[in-house]
């Protein structure tokens, strides 16, 4: 990562803290799943930029755009809009920011369940 990504990385606030999210207990069994399924993204986002492949990418960001919120984990979302829109520029420090952020959040998500009320 290139040091005007990394001055980006420092001023958003990322830290080391863990980042909690509640789920409802009604999504909470597909949620491993769909994390694993999103540390597999982050080596083939690696792999696509190593190749020069900004179309699998974009496409990779369109997905997360599209399913983060599903799962109650709307920064998944926003990241994944972000990968697409930078993709699509071919703008290599987003790319590399937003490939960051994700790791990051992965990282350092810590999930609660949170019963459902019927």
């Amino acid at each position: 990562m290139d040091s005007a990504a990394l001055e980006r990385v420092e001023a958003s606030g990322m830290s080391g803290q863990p980042i909690e999210i509640w789920i409802d207990e009604d999504i909470a069994d597909l949620i491993p799943g769909y994390l694993e399924r999103r540390e597999e993204d982050l080596a083939t986002i690696t792999t696509a930029f190593q190749q020069g492949d900004f179309e699998k990418i974009q496409n990779i960001g369109h997905s997360l755009k599209g399913s983060g919120g599903g799962y109650g984990l709307q920064m998944i979302s926003v990241i994944g809009r972000h990968l697409e829109e930078s993709a699509a520029l071919e703008d290599i420090d987003c790319i590399q920011l937003c490939r960051y952020q994700l790791q990051h959040y992965l990282n350092n998500l810590v999930i609660f369940i949170k019963p459902c009320v019927r």
